[in-house]
């Protein structure tokens, strides 16, 4: 399933981490905030840990000041059939965006 993940968050050193996260889970970048990726049950969970894991700790170290910041991560999942749906506009346009799939393994 397509996987979407959409993130407001303020402090710079957790954005990043957010963004290595995503990365290392196999998503690729779509927008400055947003990554996509298809992705199994039991990776999308761990992903979702990792997650909820580092915003926990950011938010335990928290000071007043950076309470005021943004710190938001949404984590969406869609079928097939849903994601075949999407629709990316544009300045060239309304069109289908390019969608994740999945990705092979290649034995030499």
């Amino acid at each position: 399933m397509v996987t979407l993940v959409l993130f407001d968050i303020g402090d710079t050193r957790l954005r990043t981490r957010v963004e290595r996260i995503c990365r290392d889970a196999g998503m690729d970048r779509r927008q400055f905030s947003a990554f996509a990726g298809f992705l199994a049950e039991d990776r999308r969970e761990r992903l979702c840990e990792r997650l909820n894991e580092i915003v926990a700790a950011h938010a335990e170290t928290e000071d007043a000041e950076k309470r005021k910041q943004a710190l938001v991560v949404d984590v969406f999942v869609l079928c097939a059939a849903d994601a075949a749906k999407a629709i990316r506009i544009n300045r060239e346009g309304l069109r289908v965006p390019e969608l994740p799939s999945p990705r092979g393994v290649v034995i030499v």
